[in-house]
């Protein structure tokens, strides 16, 4: 039996008339899931992000043979961006999209916004999945990894409101490791050989509690996993939902994620485009039994006719018809009007019983009907009928279907916007029920029933209900008696709404979130609310400010205490510094009725490491004739790993202030002990013959720049590199070791060989020596050129081979960065270097040997 696509509506569900209660309100929803939590969270945001991570490994040459993966990621952006460049919102809301490809590594292609004008690109993005499939592993950790630096980076470009998260990760496999020999980011310290070891190394980075899956789900990422269920996939599920039968994956389940066990290459796309439209908040009608297709002089034929019905409530649909093969055409008949055939290559607009319809296809066997649905011509209400016609005659046993995505248009509106709470309060607000266009609406006759529910969440994950009562013309009102003894500083108030619709299809719950303030109680000085930092991306710190207001008819004074409850791994302590220095009872700040105060918060991490940080700071508040009392503040910011840096400054400074010489033989001894490589074995390498002139650098192969050769998947780890600090190493033709002056003011460095051949660095400027080039002990975004052939002079272009180094995450960007320094530092340097490298037929012969820089060796 043939299984259809189900593609996202791109258009909000308008009820017609106005709406009234039945069966009043409710204090209970239904559960949370992946998709209303997003559907949520963008309907509040209205920006979403969603990272599609797909696997490259080699048994896709047989699971998926076809590349019906392909078909499903164009189908997939093809309607995100009809719904993101469309629409009654305003503003206007945007999706993001990025592709990425994991095996044995992770690659990303860059964040696009979805629209007519980027749609082509990322369609050329996603068809290239379809040679993809020759990686030795699946890495799942090293994919999520990659996965949360990308989303870290998205949030830090995106300024004060990051967008919604969504990833979703296709796989038809297990985690499985085959590729010994190398590096990977969380196997420190095991034998490259051992992949047991390198296996459990990697589910405890996944899984351990508040790791990597944890660390996603603390940022908002909800994951979708869709497996290809050729293999057991427990651990994929868990990686989605935390639990699975006989194992689990992390301790949050907020937000929730989802598993869908794709059972054929058929239901692919359907998979991937459910997904897709639930995250948007879509409700997939329950689609038809299947039919044969019509003979053509049978057009009638009640055999190959599906129905569905159009409510009056109604202003979109999104119908996606599965054809069952080639030269198959669809007879679209209105409740009132003519039919009208439709085919796979017709694109014009057209209108059908008021209905105004746009016609696509997705494939030569699939059509897609979107439609808008006027208020002032509602003859579209009603049943519609669907033949499948074999116009052809070639396709007579084929097996049609359609599927029918409507999207509920009524949401809740809070009023207030944002309502205020006090400790020892009640605090009263509204809820009104309008359309997407913010008109209210209170229509018993197209609604047959919707509830109403409300609640309210600390930062620690208390929730309690807020009772709901209707009132008059639609209205509803609430309210919550805010516990004396709260200490939070903020709490988050959820407002859903239930629609079952007149037809009774039970549309996807339609949420509003807000972060609404906890004041205590008014004698006391109040402190603002969640304090979400920037993200540290590479090195350094994090800065934020706390406003302090005083309380009514008294004197306050405020302090705190910091405590980081959640951090990502090996980051070790967070030093926090507030200025002024409010840490105690007599260094508080102080304020007066209705004063305010700033206090600057700067957070600083041991080390930098990807992942989250949160916790909270303590407000210890005072006021005239009032108990202390506590107000606790959350906090929280990203990280993306950096490299060690060496605070060799810092110690210098220190160190003069104990004498004369010695500080000098300390620091000596410091850069000979600080003057290692930084993980070589974490960097990627790349080589490539080329030729050389006085004014670019090209391919010696095709005589092409090297931007048009080499991409990411032509680097691979260093081979033979250690994956921790060292002295120096070998990989392959080239020999790393060190420099260190004498003069203790003077940096040491790294310097390159190619056993006696020349050798050219961007840094190799001042070296008195032909057959070495100076290069830094983090070698990430580096070019080393050995010159293998330099001709007579004014005869033709020096030809080398140059070595490029990049650094994991974000190596697309770095790549380029660095290909555009080679075409413009190569050139520079072969000239800088013409009196230290002579012409030969056969190779370089070094310039008579200067007398070399003077350096105690190591030991």
């Amino acid at each position: 039996m043939s299984r259809f696509i189900r593609l996202i509506t791109v258009a909000m569900v308008v009820f017609l008339t106005t709406f009234s209660p039945v069966g009043g309100a409710s204090a209970q929803s239904g559960p949370a899931t992946a998709y209303s939590e997003v559907a949520s969270c963008f309907t509040a945001r209205g920006k979403l992000a969603v990272l599609a991570l797909v696997d490259e490994s080699k048994s896709l040459k047989s699971t998926d043979a076809d590349a019906n993966r392909v078909d499903a990621l164009v189908s997939m952006l093809r309607t995100l961006s009809r719904y993101g460049s469309t629409g009654e919102a305003t503003p206007k809301k945007s999706i993001e999209v990025q592709l990425a490809g994991f095996g044995t590594s992770f690659a990303a292609g860059p964040w696009r916004e979805l629209n007519p004008s980027t749609i082509g690109e990322l369609e050329g993005q996603a068809k290239g999945f379809a040679e993809r499939d020759k990686a030795s592993d699946t890495d799942f950790a090293t994919a999520l990894l990659g996965a949360q630096n990308e989303f870290v980076r998205k949030d830090a470009a995106s300024g004060a409101q990051p967008p919604c998260r969504l990833l979703l990760l296709f796989t038809d496999g297990m985690y499985e490791l085959t590729t010994k020999n190398i590096d990977r980011p969380y196997s420190r310290g095991a034998s490259r050989t051992d992949l047991d070891t390198i296996v459990a190394r990697g589910r405890e980075f996944l899984c351990g509690p508040g790791q990597l899956t944890d660390q996603l789900r603390a940022a908002g990422t909800a994951i979708v996993a869709l497996g290809l269920a050729t293999r057991e996939q427990g651990f994929l599920q868990s990686i989605a939902e935390r639990d699975a039968p006989g194992t689990r994956c992390g301790e949050s389940t907020s937000p929730p994620g989802d598993y869908v066990a794709v059972g054929g290459l058929e239901e692919l796309r359907s998979a991937f485009d459910s997904a897709i439209a639930q995250a948007l908040g879509g409700t997939p009608v329950p689609p038809p039994h299947p039919v044969t297709v019509c003979a053509l002089a049978s057009p009638a034929d009640e055999r190959c006719a599906q129905r569905f019905t159009l409510d009056q409530s109604l202003r979109e649909f999104h119908l996606l018809l599965k054809l069952g093969g080639p030269g198959i055409a669809v007879d679209l008949t209105p409740p009132a009007g003519n039919t009208v055939r439709l085919t796979a290559d017709q694109r014009s607009p057209l209108t059908i019983g008021g209905a105004e319809l746009t016609v696509s296809a997705l494939t030569p066997a699939d059509l897609v009907v979107d439609g808008r649905l006027p208020a002032a011509a509602p003859a579209w209400a009603g049943t519609w009928t669907v033949r499948f016609v074999d116009t052809g005659g070639t396709n007579p046993a084929a097996i049609a279907q359609s599927q029918l995505t409507v999207f509920g248009g009524l949401v809740p509106v809070i009023e207030p916007a944002v309502p205020e709470f006090q400790a020892g309060k009640r605090t009263d607000f509204q809820i009104r029920v309008t359309d997407t266009a913010g008109s209210p609406r209170t229509p018993a006759d197209f609604v047959r029933s919707a509830k109403i529910a409300a609640t309210l969440t600390d930062p620690r994950g208390n929730s309690a209900d807020i009772p709901v009562t209707p009132g008059p013309a639609g209205a509803y009102t609430a309210g919550f008696a805010m516990p004396a003894t709260t200490v939070a500083s903020v709490a988050t108030l959820k407002v859903t709404l239930d629609v079952v619709t007149a037809s009774g299809l039970r549309l996807q719950p339609r949420a509003v979130t807000r972060q609404v303030t906890v004041k205590p109680p008014s004698a006391y000085p109040t402190v603002t609310g969640a304090l979400e930092l920037p993200p540290i991306l590479d090195s350094g710190t994090t800065t934020g400010s706390l406003t302090i207001t005083g309380g009514r008819g008294g004197n306050g004074c405020v302090w705190f205490t910091p405590r980081f409850s959640r951090i990502p791994q090996n980051s070790g302590a967070m030093t926090t510094t507030f200025t002024p220095d409010a840490t105690d009872p007599q260094r508080c700040v102080r304020v007066g009725p209705g004063q305010q105060a700033q206090v600057s918060v700067e957070v600083s991490p041991e080390n930098v490491r990807s992942g989250v940080a949160q916790g909270e700071f303590t407000a210890t508040l005072t006021a005239d004739g009032e108990s202390p009392r506590e107000q606790t503040v959350p906090v929280r910011f990203q990280m993306d790993r950096a490299p060690d840096a060496v605070t060799q400054w810092a110690l210098f400074l220190l160190i003069v202030m104990g004498g004369v010489l010695l500080p000098f033989v300390l620091l000596w001894l410091l850069n000979r002990w600080a003057a290692r490589y930084l993980d070589p074995g974490q960097i990627r390498h790349a080589e490539r013959e080329v030729e050389v002139t006085s004014i670019d650098v090209r391919d010696a192969a095709t005589a092409r720049p090297l931007r048009e050769v080499l991409d990411v998947r032509s680097f691979s780890y260093l081979d033979g590199a250690p994956s921790e600090k060292c002295k120096g190493f070998a990989s392959g033709v080239l020999s790393f070791g060190r420099r260190i002056p004498v003069l203790p003011w003077a940096l040491p460095y790294g310097i390159v060989r190619a056993g006696g051949a020349g050798v050219l660095t961007a840094a190799g400027g001042r070296r008195k020596k032909a057959d070495w080039g100076r290069v830094g002990f983090d070698l990430g975004q580096t070019w080393v050129l050995v010159v293998d052939q330099v001709p007579p002079e004014a005869q033709g272009p020096l030809r080398a081979t140059v070595h490029l180094f990049v650094t994991d995450f974000h190596i697309g960007e770095k790549l380029a960065r660095l290909l555009e320094a080679v075409e413009t530092e190569v050139p520079a340097e072969v000239r800088n270097s013409a009196d230290r490298i002579k012409p030969t037929e056969t190779g370089p012969v070094p310039a008579p040997e200067a007398e070399p820089e003077p350096f105690i060796p190591p030991k």
